[in-house]
């Protein structure tokens, strides 16, 4: 039996309820970049890979940096230093909370109260963040939940 891969929209109530069951209680154990961010989570081999982040630590550990190596922001994607700062510090850390606004940024928040933000304001790509076990692209394989533009959060279906 073939079986298609299909999205629904689902709306932020939805999404939020989804979330308990896909990363809530998860730890992170560690995370990859290149063309996309990639969080890999404990249980299930699952990831959650995205385009764009933010957090409100962003601002000063961009200082602290520029202060030791102002070099260091000599390089294509300048804000991969301090996501990845960020990141490195979560690492090992639960996540506690995870909420989806009605623009589809998703919150993470972990023990200690460190949060990051995936955003959805990543330019030229054709989706922002998703949830998966199989494969950090939402196109190549089934993701659990999906944001493929500002707004809309997509759940997996089966046709």
């Amino acid at each position: 039996v073939d079986f298609v891969m299909t999205y629904e929209l689902i709306g932020v109530a939805e999404a939020n309820r989804q979330l308990k069951n896909l990363v809530i209680g998860d730890q992170l154990i560690g995370f990859e970049t290149g063309d996309v961010w990639i969080l890999k989570l404990q249980d299930d081999n699952r990831t959650i890979a995205f385009q764009s982040m933010s957090s409100d630590k962003e601002t000063t550990i961009n200082q602290v940096l520029k202060a030791a190596d102002r070099g260091l922001f000599s390089c294509a994607d300048p804000e991969d230093i301090c996501w990845a700062v960020i990141l490195a510090a979560v690492t090992r850390k639960t996540i506690v909370t995870a909420v989806v606004d009605d623009d589809a940024r998703l919150t993470l928040t972990f023990e200690g109260g460190s949060a990051v933000v995936l955003e959805t304001d990543a330019d030229t790509v054709d989706w922002q963040w998703c949830i998966s076990r199989k494969c950090p692209n939402p196109y190549m394989a089934e993701a659990e939940l999906a944001c493929f533009e500002r707004s809309e959060i997509s759940a997996r279906g089966i046709a």
